[in-house]
């Protein structure tokens, strides 16, 4: 089932992939090293290279959002009988698709009535319905014929405590909620300049491989990448029920890898040319932020999402690049501009 509202495009996705983001356990990677560097690139000049910081301010929608998710973890769930199913509602249901003429069996789906998260239409047909009720439903919003049948197994009202001083005080550190919402809002702001320092560094990398000069490389190296980056679009669309086809084409697939290459050697010649070793301590702040990311609480449960290499590479990667921002002449621009000019 394509979900074309979550899944981002192709590139941003291969590019995420490829710098280590939830990889997971690779059996094949492409790893660089110093001795590749020096064989098959030449670093260019990266001192003044010209960058754009996007920066994402603030909204009062951003705070409401990082509310609503706090508020999840209070949400209640009531079956119901008796009644159809109404707006609102958390609807259980058994799931098939057809689309290009193959039919797929989803298995379990759940869904909120009103939040559009096949579409508006499916929600509409949905509503009225009651448990036992197989409901299909030919539905053409996102620009492909898809026709979804939901065998309704079970109908839940959500509720929520309500939102106060008095429950802010007791689930959180603050007293009010008008100093929650400032936690909030600080957490949404630190969170924006970590995405936008994130971007930073993809630039930057970018920028880099543009001046640096490379050899060819040899068809091992490129099938070795070429597997990593495949490997890791195939656990993605997994995660979405798609297939590999329908998030990238081969030739996407042969020039990420290609990509990737590029710029593993050239974090390698920056980590030289800057002399970066890892600091052991430093290296610990490292991986405390990839734990909190990982949502785990020990380095153990860390490598059941990445391998040891994975972490170093990124470790370095972060610091390589660090040490190009620092020598470029970065502008800063708000995030909307970008979409201005694009």
């Amino acid at each position: 089932m394509k979900k074309k509202k979550i899944i981002t495009s192709a590139i941003l996705i291969g590019t995420m992939l490829m710098s280590g983001c939830g990889k997971g356990e690779t059996e094949s990677a492409f790893v660089a090293t110093e001795k590749l560097a020096e064989q098959y690139m030449t670093l260019g000049d990266y001192e003044g290279l010209e960058l754009t910081k996007y920066i994402t301010p603030i909204s009062e929608e951003d705070v409401e959002l990082a509310k609503e998710e706090f508020m999840e973890d209070y949400r209640v769930e009531t079956e119901v009988t008796g009644r159809t199913i109404q707006v609102g509602d958390y609807v259980n249901t058994n799931l098939t698709y057809e689309e290009d003429g193959n039919t797929e069996d989803y298995g379990e789906f759940d869904v909120t009535i009103g939040e559009e998260e096949i579409s508006a239409q499916v929600d509409e047909e949905l509503t009225g319905h009651n448990i036992g009720d197989i409901v299909s439903v030919v539905d053409d919003s996102e620009g492909s014929v898809v026709t979804y049948t939901f065998e309704i197994t079970g109908i839940n009202e959500v509720s929520y405590p309500e939102y106060n001083d008095s429950f802010v005080k007791e689930n959180t550190d603050y007293s009010s909620t008008a100093e929650f919402e400032e936690y909030l809002r600080n957490k949404v702001a630190q969170e924006n300049d970590e995405s936008s320092v994130e971007e930073l560094r993809d630039s930057a990398l970018s920028a880099v491989v543009e001046v640096s000069e490379y050899k060819d490389f040899t068809k091992k190296m490129e099938k070795v990448s070429y597997e990593e980056v495949k490997k890791s679009h195939e656990e993605y669309a997994a995660m979405f029920g798609m297939e590999l086809s329908d998030l990238v084409s081969e030739d996407d697939l042969n020039s990420y890898a290609v990509l990737n290459i590029q710029e593993k050697l050239a974090v390698q010649a920056l980590v030289k040319a800057e002399n970066i070793v890892k600091d052991e301590e430093n290296y610990q702040e490292f991986l405390n932020r990839y734990m909190e990311y990982a949502e785990v609480t020990t380095e153990d449960e860390l490598y059941e999402y990445y391998t040891k290499q994975e972490l170093e590479d990124d470790y370095y990667r972060e610091k390589a690049l660090d040490k190009v921002i620092e020598k470029a002449k970065v502008t800063e621009k708000e995030a909307e501009a970008e979409l201005e000019e694009e």
